[in-house]
């Protein structure tokens, strides 16, 4: 086996990076494997160049006893073949350390039932239901069972841990508006890659969901415009782990909409079936039914409802196989709720990170990150269906931008998982507004290429996307620090654009962050405000798992943000992990009642 973390201090990282579950991950990019260098190290090959990838949670031996067995498998069902790497980390020699699909089966998993791997000590998948063992552990169980390989003698090397990482670095003013942070998770383990909405007909209703470590995802709702969270299940505080009326599986990924009606939608990705799922709930999220269930080579779902005349549009979109492709559905009623089109290719490969909106016509547009791998440059493409649920066809793709943001680009603040340009899209609904119908789109530039020096942009489009203005900087900083993972929300009773982020600007090391917002009328050309710290305490990366994640949740309405991000400042005093987990943080903060924004909404 390999002895590349043999000492203490190896043992330790570990320890401390493995301790989140892999399908809290949903992060994946396609290749072709050009090498196999051993029973658990490939080199896979991609639009934005080639990845050492590592097997995540599994140690094949590099010489001895059926280390030539480990990489002849390896080579049978890899060796030229197209798969899909779905990214966890990256470890201290730079490989990328990862799950491995072909043909939909789990490289990993097989290699543990041949018996010519170990699993990784203490390493586990995320649970699928609660108390149920994971896939990891299932297949290592059969081989020791079944005396195939390793198991036919015990190993003579014990040190095991390619998947572990460089530790990250621990954790290293002002206030201007909102309330206090509130802590809605307040669970052990990490909650974090979050969404959240608001309910239409009555905007003191929220929900809000994160991925987590344990089996399914946190959800929580309010009633009183988030100043307080209660649970559809209080026991445990998720849904989507196997309970009855709580929705199949989970294993991360989630999003949200709410349509005029009060119907709410949760979409994420099943992880053990590798299908996007869609739950309806018509009671604030109480309890939920099944409407949707899309299988495949799935990641990084979407899901989006919107008023188009007196009914509302629902769709949802997602990668699969290295595509982008989408469904739609109309809600009628509370409960009404049409089956789901077909799926649909929107003609966007090897693309993903994206984002899709509906016109108040009911036109769709979805932008998307390619190539969907590598440190960057690349180019943000657009597809639009002009009569979103009629019978025309999504147009060919074109480019927005192009960035210096990659599909996987390492900055100090995510140093591990790493971050995408995170084009999300938005559109003005409001028929108060006077850009009724403008389309905007927020993503991450880099101001030199691999420089740290990230910003947020915006650019609007006032005729579906087919011309765009230039760049607009809403981050105000003088730093050359980074800015990432943006939100966009429009608030439907004005039209003002309400954008949050992550910002590193008050870290000296550029690795921890705090949350930032801004907000702009809708002026012919949008002025953003100067930036107000959401985010009551600094948080820096555990350096495990999701981290950050790809995305956080932003709802915007009656003058309010209402951010969702993960947090682990414990500023509240109530993370029981204390600084060491991410817990999900809420804030609601009245940007336009404050003072700091008089002359800009005077101008």
């Amino acid at each position: 086996m390999s002895s590349r973390l043999s000492s203490p201090t190896g043992w330790l990282l570990l320890g401390i990076l493995l301790t989140t579950s892999l399908l809290t991950q949903a992060r994946s990019v396609y290749g072709t494997v050009s090498k196999v260098s051993s029973g658990d190290l490939i080199t896979v090959k991609h639009a934005s160049g080639t990845y050492q990838v590592r097997l995540y949670g599994v140690d094949a031996p590099d010489s001895g006893a059926f280390s030539a067995d480990a990489k002849r498998m390896m080579v049978k069902l890899l060796q030229g073949q197209r798969i899909r790497v779905r990214v966890m980390t990256r470890n201290q020699n730079g490989e990328m350390v990862a799950q491995l699909f072909v043909d939909g089966h789990d490289v990993g998993v097989r290699l543990l039932k041949a018996g010519f791997a170990l699993r990784v000590p203490n390493v586990h998948y995320k649970p699928t239901i609660k108390g149920q063992a994971d896939a990891l552990v299932l297949a290592e169980t059969e081989a020791r069972r079944a005396n195939r390989g390793l198991w036919l003698q015990p190993p003579t090397v014990t040190a095991i841990g390619d998947g572990a990482t460089a530790a990250a670095t621990l954790p290293d003013a002002f206030r201007a508006a909102g309330t206090s942070d509130t802590n809605a998770s307040k669970k052990s383990g990490d909650d974090n890659e979050c969404a959240i909405v608001i309910d239409p007909t009555n905007t003191q209703r929220l929900f809000q969901s994160c991925n987590t470590s344990s089996a399914g995802l946190f959800a929580a709702f309010s009633s009183d415009g988030g100043l307080t969270w209660g649970y559809p299940d209080p026991a445990d505080k998720t849904i989507a782990d196997g309970d009855p009326g709580q929705g199949q599986n989970s294993c991360c990924d989630p999003t949200l909409a709410w349509d005029r009606f009060g119907n709410l939608y949760v979409t994420y990705i099943n992880g053990s079936l590798d299908a996007i799922v869609t739950l309806l709930s018509t009671n604030g999220g109480s309890t939920f039914s099944e409407i949707g269930n899309f299988a495949g080579s799935v990641d990084q779902p979407t899901v989006v409802a919107a008023s188009v005349a007196a009914n509302a549009a629902v769709w949802v979109v997602w990668n699969q196989d290295g595509d982008i492709v989408a469904r739609g559905a109309q809600a009628t009623g509370l409960g009404t709720v049409s089956a789901f089109s077909a799926v649909q290719s929107i003609g966007s490969s090897d693309c993903n990170f994206g984002d899709i909106a509906i016109a108040p016509s009911g036109a769709v547009v979805q932008v998307c990150e390619s190539p969907s791998g590598g440190e960057g440059p690349a180019d943000l493409r657009m597809n639009v269906d002009v009569d979103g649920l009629g019978a025309g066809l999504w147009s060919a793709a074109t480019t927005v931008t192009a960035t210096n943001v990659g599909g996987f680009d390492f900055i100090p603040a995510q140093n591990n998982r790493s971050v995408d340009s995170e084009a999300g899209l938005a559109y003005d609904s409001s028929p108060a507004s006077p850009r009724f119908g403008r389309l905007y789109m927020v993503y991450t530039e880099e101001t030199n290429d691999e420089s740290d020096d990230l910003d947020i942009l915006v650019r609007f489009s006032d005729n579906n996307g087919t011309a765009w203005s230039a760049p607009i900087q809403v981050n105000d900083d003088t730093t050359t620090r980074s800015q990432f993972l943006p939100k966009i929300a429009i608030d439907p009773t004005s039209g003002n654009v309400g954008i949050c982020w992550h910002d590193a600007r008050n870290s000296a090391t550029n690795s921890s962050m705090q949350l930032y917002c801004a907000i702009a009328t809708p002026t012919a050309t949008p002025v953003f405000t100067a930036n107000v710290q959401t985010g009551d305490a600094a948080s820096t990366s555990n350096g495990a798992g999701v981290e950050f994640g790809d995305y956080m949740g932003l709802a915007f309405v009656g003058g309010k943000l209402h951010p969702v991000w993960g947090d682990t400042s414990n500023s509240t005093g109530d993370n029981p992990d204390g600084t060491l987990n991410f817990d999900a943080y809420s804030d609601s903060v009245p940007l336009t009642s404050s003072t700091i924004f008089k002359n800009s909404f005077e101008n």
